[in-house]
């Protein structure tokens, strides 16, 4: 029989080789932990974001509603206040999907039904203000705001599956 450690004095240094050798496993798996982590970490980061987006454009959409139904200012008043929280949660969604084409290609079309729900929500309160109460409300409940509310809706739920496949994508590919 063939003796794998040939001297005696040779095992310090075979026993120390296998400590690095486990040792340099193990910090292997750690940083595929690590790297798993950090994926999922970021999914949730745009998928917090775009809700976020969301959430913005249904505070803006039911400050409109309320002033057109009201004429209080304080709806106007909280709806331009919401306003300039669109434009800095777009940027920050690009900057957290710089890494995948398709999301960026996206953007400009987020970006687009953002602003027509802003301007769509400004032109029904300039109406009630020249004393189109109908038309302003009309503006609400003919559908158009309501469509171009779903149609973001299914954009940035689009994108929230995009960057769950690519997670997915990725996991199987570290595994």
């Amino acid at each position: 029989m063939r003796r794998l450690i040939t001297h005696p004095a040779t095992l310090p240094a075979a026993a120390a080789a296998l400590v690095i050798a486990i040792i340099a496993t193990a910090m292997a798996f750690a940083g595929i932990y690590q790297s798993r982590i950090a994926l999922i970490t970021h999914t949730f980061e745009v998928e917090r974001e775009l809700a976020r987006l969301v959430g913005t454009m249904q505070e803006a959409e039911l400050a409109a509603r309320g002033y057109v139904r009201t004429m209080d200012e304080a709806f106007r008043t909280q709806f331009n206040a919401i306003r300039p929280q669109a434009d800095p949660q777009l940027d920050g969604i690009e900057r957290l999907t710089e890494d995948n084409p398709q999301q960026i290609s996206d953007l400009p079309k987020l970006r687009e039904l953002v602003a027509q729900k802003f301007d769509d929500a400004n032109l029904a309160m300039s109406q009630r203000d020249t004393g189109l109460e109908s038309r302003a409300i009309e503006t609400f409940v003919s559908g158009r705001s309501h469509d171009l509310m779903e149609e973001l809706r299914s954009h940035v739920h689009a994108m929230e599956n995009r960057e769950e496949s690519m997670m997915d994508r990725r996991n199987s590919e570290a595994s």
